[in-house]
């Protein structure tokens, strides 16, 4: 490998973690912080991780072609890492656009029963969406040092 490709290796996976890591970050904070902050809070960190997600999805892709080539020659870990990465993106769409909107409708409301209920729902998207970012994890560990 030259010392360009090593380079560019280099800046596209320290890119990748760190999306990754803000990423992973503004759910873990959300589920930390629970439903005090309020629903303009939660939609602005939801609204902050997109553009992360985005990032991380397009390094990762960068990556795999620029180590390993076309798909065919990707191990089984790139193909793993690339399926769970494209879940958990739509876990935080459906989160961002979805349960958002429903906790937005039942947050202005006097019925506390059905505002803890739709925000058991965003937290239980935020805690999946954490849990699969815990495989990815396992998964790229296992990629590069199993």
């Amino acid at each position: 490998m030259t010392l360009s490709g090593f380079t560019t290796i280099s800046v596209l996976l320290a890119v990748h973690l760190g999306g990754f890591a803000m990423w992973s970050g503004l759910l873990l904070g959300l589920l930390l912080a629970g439903p005090g902050p309020g629903a303009v809070a939660i939609r602005r960190q939801l609204d902050a991780a997109v553009p992360f997600m985005a990032v991380t999805l397009a390094t990762g892709w960068a990556l795999a072609f620029a180590e390993q080539g076309p798909p065919e020659h990707w191990n089984w870990t790139v193909n793993a890492m690339q399926a769970l990465g494209i879940v958990m993106a739509a876990v935080l769409l459906v989160a961002r656009f979805g349960a958002l909107f429903l906790w937005e409708e039942t947050d202005s409301g006097p019925d506390e029963e059905a505002k803890a209920a739709a925000y058991r729902r965003l937290a239980r998207l935020f805690a999946a969406d954490l849990a699969i970012s815990g495989v990815i994890l396992a998964v790229a560990v296992a990629g590069r040092y199993g």
